[in-house]
C-alpha cells in the first residue's frame, strides 16, 4: 500500500520537478532506474535526487531530506557504489512533504471557512442585530449572483485568478525549466493567458457541467442526501470533467502563448504558419502533464469540493465557480508566503507555467515575409497599379468623352425632331380640341335652355289642368246641391197639395230650374292644352332650340 501511494504522490509531482515541456516525461520507475544507473556511473547518488530542486532554503524536512541524501552520497561514494533506495527515499520524502503542506493549507483553510459559522452562532447569543447584518449581507449577495449570475461569476473568477497569477508569479519555480527563467517583473501575457483560459474553464465548461447535474440530481434538502449528491459530483469531476479540463487548459494556453511570443519576437506570418505546430505541441504537453496534474488535482480539490458541493451550493449555487478561483489565489499565497513549492496555474495545473524550454523559431524567414515586407511590397505594386489605373483611367476618360460627344450630337439631332413632331401633333390635337370643346359647350347650353322651356310649359300645362279640375269639381258640387234643392221643393209641393188648407201658397219647384251655375264648366278654348297652346304655344321641339353638332364650324 506504501509503494502504492508513493507512486501517485510522485506522479502527482511530476510537473514541478526538473522534466518539463518539450521533453518526455518518464514514469516514477524509468526515474528510479534512470537515477541507479547515473549514480552507479558518475559514482555518486546525488544525481539520483535532482527531481525537484528546492525552493530557497526549503523547511525543515526538506532540509534534513537533504543533508540525509548528502549523506548517503558521501557513504556511497566512500564505498565505491551507490545506495539502490537513497532515490525513493527522497522521492516519497518529498511526497510527504508536499501532502503534509497540502494538509495544512487545507486546516488553515478550514479554521478561515469555520470562523463565520462560529461568528453566528456567538452573535446569537447576545447579538442579534450584528447577526441578522451579517446573514442580510450573505443573503444579498447571494441575490445578486441569481439575478446577473454569469456577469458577476466572470467578473469575480477573473480578478481572482489574474491576482492568483500575478502572485504565482513572484515564485521562484514559475518559470522554472524555461527561456523565460531569470526574467524579472509580471509577464502579463501569462497572466492574461491564465485568467481567461480559467475564467473559460470555470464559467463556461464546469458551472454548465454543475447546472447540468442540478437538473438531473435536483436540489437535496437534507444532509445526507446532500452528501450523497456531493460524492456523485465528486465523482463526475474527478472522472469526466478533470482529465479534460488539464488537457483543454494545457493545450490552449501553451498554443496561445507560443503565438502570442512568435508574434512578440517574429512577426505575424510566422504565427499562421506555425498554428499546427503550436497546437501540436501544446496537445503534446498536455497529455505529458496529464498524470501528474491530474493525481495533484484529484488529491488536492476533494477537500474544496466538500465545502463547495454542499455548504456552497444550499447558500449560493453560482458562486461555486468563484470559490474554485478564491481557493487557487489563497493556495498561491500560501505558496509565496509558506512552505509549499508547488504554486497553481489556474485550476487545474500545478508546479510551473507550461511554457516552452527554449524561444520559439521563427517559421519562415521574417525578412522577406514580415508585415513590414509584404507592406512594402505591397507599397510597391500599389504605385505600380496605381500607375497603370491612372494610365487605363485617362484612356477610359477620353473614350467616355468621345462617345458622350457623339452620343449628345445624336441625342441633339433626335430630339429636334421629335420636338418638331411632338410640336406639330400637339398643334393638330389643341385645335380638334378647342373645336370640340366649344362645339360642347354650346350644345349643353341649348340643351339647358331646351330643358327650362320644357319644365316651364309643362308646369304651365300642370297648373291649367289643376284650375280646370277645380271649376269641374265645383261646377258638379253646384248640380249636385241644385238637384237635391229641387227634389225637396217638388216634395214640399207635393205635400201642398194634399194638403189643401195650404192652397194658398204657391209653388217652389219651378224657382230652381234653370242652369245658373253653367258658367263654371270650361268651354272651347279653356281646356289646359288648348288654352296653352292658344296663349304659350305649343311643346317646344328640340330641332328649333338645340343647334346641330357641327364642331367643324369652330
Amino acid at each position: 500500500m506504501r509503494i502504492l501511494v508513493s507512486f501517485l504522490i510522485s506522479a502527482s509531482c511530476r510537473s514541478a520537478g526538473a522534466v518539463r515541456p518539450e521533453h518526455y516525461l518518464p514514469s516514477l520507475l524509468e526515474q528510479v532506474s534512470h537515477s541507479q544507473r547515473a549514480a552507479r556511473e558518475a559514482g555518486s547518488s546525488e544525481t539520483a535526487l535532482v527531481l525537484h530542486p528546492p525552493k530557497h532554503q526549503g523547511t525543515g524536512d526538506q532540509k534534513d531530506v537533504a543533508n540525509s541524501d548528502k549523506s548517503a552520497g558521501q557513504q556511497a561514494n566512500a564505498k565505491g557504489g551507490p545506495q539502490p533506495q537513497s532515490a525513493a527515499k527522497g522521492l516519497w520524502a518529498s511526497r510527504k512533504s508536499e501532502l503534509w503542506n497540502v494538509g495544512k493549507f487545507w486546516l488553515i483553510m478550514s479554521s478561515l471557512v469555520l470562523a463565520p459559522y462560529v461568528t453566528l452562532v456567538l452573535m446569537q447569543k447576545n447579538r442579534r442585530q450584528e447577526q441578522e447584518k451579517f446573514l442580510r449581507t450573505l443573503r444579498v449577495a447571494a441575490i445578486s449572483f441569481h439575478k446577473q449570475p454569469l456577469q458577476n461569476q466572470i467578473i469575480c473568477t477573473g480578478v481572482a485568478f489574474f491576482i492568483s497569477d500575478v502572485v504565482a508569479q513572484t515564485t521562484k519555480f514559475y518559470f522554472e525549466d524555461t527561456y523565460l527563467k531569470g526574467s524579472k517583473g509580471i509577464d502579463l501575457r501569462w497572466t492574461l493567458i491564465v485568467t481567461a483560459t480559467s475564467v473559460l474553464l470555470q464559467v463556461g465548461a464546469l458551472q454548465q457541467l454543475l447546472n447540468y447535474v442540478d437538473k438531473l440530481w435536483g436540489y437535496p434538502q437534507t444532509s445526507k442526501k446532500a452528501i450523497i449528491k456531493m460524492g456523485k459530483m465528486q465523482a463526475v469531476f474527478l472522472f469526466a470533467y478533470l482529465p479534460v479540463a488539464i488537457l483543454l487548459f494545457a493545450t490552449v494556453a501553451c498554443f496561445v502563448f507560443r503565438s502570442i511570443a512568435d508574434a512578440f519576437e517574429h512577426c505575424g506570418p510566422s504565427v499562421v504558419v506555425h498554428i499546427p505546430r503550436n497546437f501540436g505541441n501544446g496537445a503534446l504537453l498536455a497529455f505529458e502533464r496529464l498524470p501528474g496534474d491530474y493525481l495533484q488535482a484529484a488529491f488536492f480539490w476533494p477537500a474544496s469540493h466538500i465545502f463547495n458541493y454542499v455548504l456552497m451550493q444550499r447558500w449560493a449555487p453560482e458562486m461555486r465557480p468563484v470559490w474554485d478561483s478564491v481557493v487557487v489565489l489563497c493556495w498561491n499565497v500560501f505558496v509565496r508566503f509558506g512552505p509549499a513549492e508547488k504554486e497553481a496555474v489556474g485550476p487545474v495545473l500545478f508546479g510551473g507555467v507550461p511554457a516552452p524550454r527554449q524561444k520559439v523559431p521563427p517559421g519562415i524567414d521574417c525578412k522577406r515575409h514580415s508585415i513590414t515586407a509584404w507592406g512594402v511590397w505591397s507599397w510597391q505594386k500599389a504605385k505600380q497599379g496605381s500607375y497603370f489605373c491612372w494610365v487605363k483611367f485617362k484612356d477610359f476618360v477620353h473614350y467616355c468623352w468621345t462617345k458622350f460627344k457623339a452620343f449628345c450630337a445624336w441625342l441633339w439631332k433626335w430630339t429636334r425632331i421629335i420636338a418638331a413632331w411632338i410640336w406639330k401633333w400637339t398643334k393638330i390635337i389643341g385645335h380638334w380640341l378647342r373645336q370640340h370643346v366649344v362645339a360642347l359647350l354650346l350644345f349643353l347650353f341649348d340643351a339647358l335652355k331646351y330643358l327650362v322651356l320644357c319644365v316651364l310649359w309643362i308646369l304651365a300645362a300642370a297648373l291649367m289642368g289643376v284650375l280646370t279640375l277645380l271649376r269641374l269639381a265645383l261646377y258638379w258640387v253646384l248640380a249636385i246641391l241644385k238637384g237635391a234643392l229641387k227634389v225637396v221643393l217638388t216634395i214640399v209641393d207635393f205635400i201642398k197639395k194634399c194638403l189643401l188648407v195650404l192652397f194658398f201658397i204657391p209653388d217652389t219647384a219651378g224657382l230652381v230650374n234653370g242652369c245658373f251655375y253653367c258658367f263654371v264648366w270650361p268651354s272651347k278654348g279653356q281646356w289646359p292644352l288648348e288654352f296653352v297652346k292658344q296663349n304659350v304655344g305649343p311643346f317646344p321641339a328640340s330641332k328649333f332650340h338645340i343647334r346641330s353638332w357641327t364642331p367643324q364650324k369652330y
